[in-house]
């Protein structure tokens, strides 16, 4: 399981327990921070607080934005922590300025990272056996466009599958050309961060990111805002 994985549909106590566990590497920098520089805080947040909620992070790919929420609070709570300012300053800046992309991107990114893998190599034979490439009619270079076949599945109402063989290729398709039809995989990484940092870090859509985080927070339970208290206060 998850080390931070926000337990959603568990019991209200679940979750709690989870919440008071995504402090826990925060804290470790918190006590020591005005001892530390910006470029020592920004190493440690990386290595005792990022690298937590990038950990296996691929299983939250098609969980409702809800249950990313706490992981994406403790995400804010830690670059403010860097740059050592107060809990409700605005996250979009803080996140362009360290060139770090949300939850929700970082999900999306992994799950990329192994489409590309899978369709050109090298991938578990499991794995490549997922991806299909469309078929297209005769000449009109289907190469070229570099797309992936969804697989055939009946949908009951409005639930989207969370199979990886059904995001891989909704995702993959929704990538613009240049970034799908890249030479190498070190070529992809760049493209496609690129492409996520402008998708949700961009002066456009950054103000309504912002705007969701903070409706999100307004309806945080009792524990939750007790653990912002926490957490976001330096």
């Amino acid at each position: 399981m998850h080390p931070l994985l926000p337990l959603e549909i568990g019991h209200p106590c679940d979750r709690n327990a989870t919440a008071v566990n995504l402090i826990q590497g925060k804290l470790c920098v918190v006590w020591i921070r005005p001892f530390l520089s910006h470029e020592a805080t920004q190493l440690l947040v990386q290595s005792l607080v990022i690298s937590r909620l990038d950990y296996c992070n691929l299983l939250l790919a098609g969980l409702p934005l809800r249950a990313i929420r706490p992981l994406q609070l403790v995400q804010n709570a830690a670059a403010r922590l860097i740059f050592n300012l107060p809990q409700f300053t605005h996250i979009t800046p803080l996140l362009r300025s360290l060139h770090q992309l949300p939850v929700v991107a970082r999900i999306r990114f992994k799950t990329l990272m192994l489409a590309y893998k899978a369709r050109n190599g090298p991938a578990p034979p499991y794995l490549m056996a997922m991806v299909k490439s469309r078929a297209v009619p005769r000449a009109l270079q289907a190469s070229s466009t570099a797309r992936l076949e969804p697989p055939p599945l009946r949908t009951h109402g409005r639930q989207v599958s969370r199979l990886f063989s059904v995001l891989e290729p909704r995702w993959w398709n929704e990538l613009p050309l240049g970034v799908r039809t890249a030479e190498s995989l070190a070529v992809f990484k760049r493209r496609l961060k690129t492409h996520l940092f402008v998708m949700h870090l961009s002066t456009s859509t950054g103000p309504l990111f912002g705007q969701c985080l903070s409706s999100w927070s307004r309806q945080c339970t009792v524990a939750e805002r007790l653990f912002r208290i926490v957490c976001l206060s330096t």
